[in-house]
């Protein structure tokens, strides 16, 4: 059956919503992460996420033991987040070791250099059996970026 489909053109779909992502978890004083794809604001209220990534990663079992999992978008020009955590498939250190981090409510980390963020307790997980699986996920924390700081008027001194 999956056959019937690798014909179909992605052109048509390139109006869906892409971009990159670090997914984290953390579980027993582990912590993982893993730079994905695809994730979707699925429903607004409550708000949950859905995201889909390759089956085998090494977050997985830290996400599935956890029930939680941190979402922190890449912004294109970031350069460390994609060299710390590459889509390597497997890998047991944990990189979190050296980048400064918070810790979500959760208990996933986040690394402080992130201002937007979002952690999610797991709801659902599906194996799709084509190679990827889907996490959906009930947003319970996030952060955004601080506002710029207002400017405060300098009065020159009167001698």
């Amino acid at each position: 059956m999956r056959d019937a489909f690798e014909n179909i053109p992605a052109g048509p779909m390139d109006w869906l919503p892409t971009g990159s992502f670090l997914i984290t978890a953390t579980h027993d004083k582990r912590s993982s992460g893993v730079i994905i794809e695809n994730a979707i604001l699925c429903c607004p209220d409550p708000r949950i996420i859905l995201v889909a990534m390759p089956s085998g990663r090494h977050v997985e079992p830290l996400m599935r033991d956890n029930r939680h999992f941190g979402l922190i978008p890449v912004p294109e020009d970031e350069r460390l987040l994609p060299r710390a955590f590459p889509d390597d498939g497997e890998s047991h250190e944990d990189k979190f070791l050296t980048i400064p981090c918070r810790v979500g409510p959760g208990g996933t980390m986040i690394p402080s250099r992130c201002e937007s963020w979002v952690e999610c307790e797991i709801i659902r997980h599906i194996d799709l059996e084509v190679g990827h699986r889907l996490w959906v996920g009930r947003v319970i924390a996030c952060g955004e970026p601080a506002p710029p700081p207002k400017r405060r008027s300098i009065k020159a001194k009167s001698n």
